[in-house]
């Protein structure tokens, strides 16, 4: 008898902890990685020792696909977060669909500041792309 309390008891707890946090969205993920990896590739082109600053145009395509990339992620996410709207596991959706926002924010200011002149390490370090884009991934990753 004293075991099925206990039983019953631990079930509760779990279907509690498990109703208070969205999924994971395996499609989201797979856009937030292939963005921070993007993000890679533009610093490591932007801090390429054999040149002293970047042009644009010799990392225009990536920027096009980390666009792409944090586009698609924030209409998977912001879908899930009007689905949960009214659940206890709507708040974390919202969070992480706010954290992409403030990713594009950060990638289309570092476009168009990329646009206007080339970058080296020291001006690309201004931005805080990556820091902003890779919270939205370690927030995901949390739901596994």
């Amino acid at each position: 008898m004293k075991i099925s309390y206990v039983l019953a008891i631990s079930l509760f707890t779990l279907s509690s902890c498990v109703s208070v946090t969205p999924t994971f969205d395996e499609a989201l993920m797979k856009h937030v990685e292939a963005l921070n990896n993007d993000i890679d590739k533009i610093d490591s082109a932007v801090s390429a020792v054999y040149e002293d600053k970047t042009p644009f145009s010799k990392v225009e395509g990536i920027y096009v696909d980390a666009v792409s990339n944090v586009r698609s992620a924030i209409y998977i996410a912001e879908g899930r977060a009007t689905y949960l709207r009214n659940r206890v596991s709507g708040r974390p959706a919202q969070i992480i669909h706010k954290a992409l926002l403030i990713c594009q924010e950060a990638l289309m200011t570092q476009l168009a500041a990329h646009r206007k002149a080339p970058f080296n390490v020291e001006t690309a370090s201004t931005f805080a792309t990556k820091e902003a884009c890779s919270v939205p991934k370690l927030f995901e990753a949390r739901l596994k």
